[in-house]
């Protein structure tokens, strides 16, 4: 068959590449706090199409001690918190959001997301796309609208590689699944015992049908043993070709119940050649399935049991059935791989899908053979909703047997340097697809942590004291990660009183619960964390040691802190403004805390 050109339907997005630029801290009385930009949003400019008007650029604004304790001299003074120390404040949390301890919530640069575009890399994915996720509460896949993109591409750390049959991860650390059991829970705290969700029901179909039946079949023998032959845009004929039998009777059965016309040829003994011209040819030609791939918004127009008639189709076509109940097809063009995969997804069919090579029979143009790469697609004989997690390949992450379970947290083992990315749902969830499996993760929420760290300094910056410490910055930076560890706290607070409410009424609670006593020492010392904020009465300069690499720290790329306001703001301690050694003997007073 002659090859053609790839037609991308839809306006080609054009990208532009940031350049890295970084911009040295300047001494204290040259430090200029420049006009800041109005918060628009709360999430982070999308790093894979940015807009020219998204960045500042190398004149962005300082965030200095000097500055931040000037304004807030001046609001103490007035008791009231201005939007100036609002925006300040809020681009702390924004920065601390991005330390390691709390922002990688993410997978690997080779993981990609399901899209109603297709499958998208970090760097193709966009806010503007919908994303397909997993309802944990219905248990179904379902579209979801994409809050927010964050990605790092200068991680350099361990990961966790989890291999099983139907998943093939690599995530960092915190990174969160799906149990059966306890819902959304961070990869370090998974046990053996519980089940982890691989995918979820099919996608729902509430829409009525566009196409019929027959019409579905014969788009699905067209793109596999179709040709599509070359000619006028205001003709375009496909030609399929298939053995006389039972499936030939089929095509020319759904050709006449489609109302499509055709012309039947008959070559060599037994192979029937189909000549097939009109309108509905032309829609295929064009627009539902131009050079033999399936276009998405055709995928997303069918019902369910169309979706499976398509499948079974094309299995007909060019895969074969294997006698334990599961299928296969075969695939040279990975962008006809790429539809096909996307339409088993929504359908709830659980795939895997291996690169094999094939030896080509001897011909006249290749008298001694060849070889040709074939994608073959497995499709199981049920959907793999879900796997046991003792059945999951930690690569020496699970610990084994014996001592208490919360000192015994899986760890990561892989070593890993590049990009990560996570994507925010509104389900806390998507679909992704790394390898050969395509299975539900977890995405980030380090954006809510933000809110409630911003919240809890909202409530507490009268805290602290000008008169006590000259470093705000290192007295709100800790009141941030005080804040952070709260949050992580009551979270985990809530799924320890969910399992002593069930034993409580005498059901089954999470396999990792030990008793109602355990559980009530859980609460109580979660309940005397550390507050989210830090007494006046203390030594700020107590938390100075949190700050030591930023100190040191002379030059901030600007395209590595963009954070929850329009643009790329560089936040920065001056050398000469750090906290000095020379406090007030009162400030070292061990006083109590609110």
């Amino acid at each position: 068959m002659p090859t053609y050109k790839k037609v991308v339907s839809g306006a080609a997005q054009k990208t532009t590449k940031n350049k890295k630029k970084s911009i040295k801290i300047k001494p204290a009385k040259k430090t200029i706090l420049k006009k800041l930009p109005k918060i628009k949003t709360l999430v982070a400019p999308d790093a894979a199409s940015p807009s020219p008007k998204s960045f500042i650029g190398s004149k962005g604004a300082y965030l200095s001690n000097k500055e931040l304790l000037a304004e807030l001299k001046v609001c103490k003074a007035s008791d009231v918190m201005s939007d100036k120390l609002a925006r300040m404040l809020q681009l702390l949390c924004g920065r601390f959001g991005k330390k390691g301890n709390f922002a990688n919530y993410c997978v690997d640069a080779d993981t990609r997301a399901l899209t109603q575009t297709g499958w998208k890399y970090y760097n193709q994915i966009t806010t503007a796309d919908k994303i397909l996720s997993y309802n944990p509460e219905s248990k179904t896949l379902v579209w979801s609208a994409i809050k927010g993109i964050y990605i790092n591409s200068n991680y350099n750390g361990t990961m966790h590689k989890l291999d099983t049959q139907g998943m093939d991860a690599l995530v960092t650390p915190n990174h969160k699944f799906v149990s059966v059991e306890r819902g959304i829970i961070p990869v370090e705290d998974i046990i053996c015992d519980e089940h982890i969700v691989l995918t979820g029901l099919p996608v729902s179909d509430s829409n009525p049908a566009t196409y019929t039946n027959s019409f579905i079949e014969v788009v699905g023998w067209a793109i596999t043993k179709g040709h599509y032959i070359k000619g006028s845009t205001r003709k375009r004929c496909i030609s399929i070709s298939q053995k006389e039998g039972q499936q030939a009777d089929r095509i020319r059965q759904c050709l006449q119940e489609s109302g499509i016309t055709y012309r039947e040829y008959s070559w060599k003994e037994d192979l029937v050649i189909f000549n097939c011209t009109g309108d509905k040819i032309s829609s295929i030609y064009d627009s539902i399935a131009p050079n033999r791939v399936l276009s998405e918004d055709f995928i997303l127009s069918l019902t369910q049991s169309q979706r499976l008639l398509l499948i079974e189709t094309m299995i007909n076509a060019d895969g074969w059935y294997i006698p334990n109940g599961e299928m296969s097809y075969g695939q040279k063009d990975p962008n006809h791989a790429d539809a096909f995969l996307m339409l088993c997804t929504i359908a709830g069919l659980t795939t895997s899908t291996t690169s094999m090579v094939y030896k080509t029979p001897i011909s006249g143009k290749n008298p001694t053979g060849g070889e040709s790469n074939v994608l073959s697609i497995n499709i199981y004989a049920q959907p793999k909703l879900q796997c046991k997690a003792e059945h999951i390949d930690f690569h020496g992450g699970m610990p084994g047997p014996g001592g208490k379970r919360e000192q015994k947290a899986n760890s990561p083992t892989q070593q890993y340097k590049g990009t990560i990315w996570c994507p925010q749902t509104e389900y806390g969830t998507f679909v992704c697809r790394r390898n050969k499996y395509i299975y539900v993760t977890g995405n980030t929420y380090n954006d809510d942590m933000q809110a409630y760290a911003m919240l809890m300094l909202v409530r507490t910056w009268r805290s602290f004291d000008p008169k006590r410490s000259d470093n705000p910055f290192a007295f709100f930076t800790q009141c941030i990660k005080n804040s952070f560890k709260q949050y992580l706290n009551q979270e985990k607070r809530q799924r320890v009183i969910r399992d002593v409410i069930l034993v409580d009424m005498g059901l089954t609670p999470s396999f990792n619960y030990l008793d109602s006593a355990v559980a009530s020492d859980d609460i109580n010392d979660m309940e005397s964390a550390p507050a989210a904020y830090v007494d006046d009465n203390q030594d700020h300069g107590l938390f100075e040691k949190e700050l030591n690499h930023l100190e040191n720290q002379t030059e901030f790329p600007i395209d590595d802190l963009s954070e929850s306001i329009e643009g790329e703001v560089p936040i920065c301690l001056d050398e000469n403004e750090s906290q000095e050694e020379g406090i007030d003997e009162e400030c070292k007073e061990n006083d109590d805390t609110k």
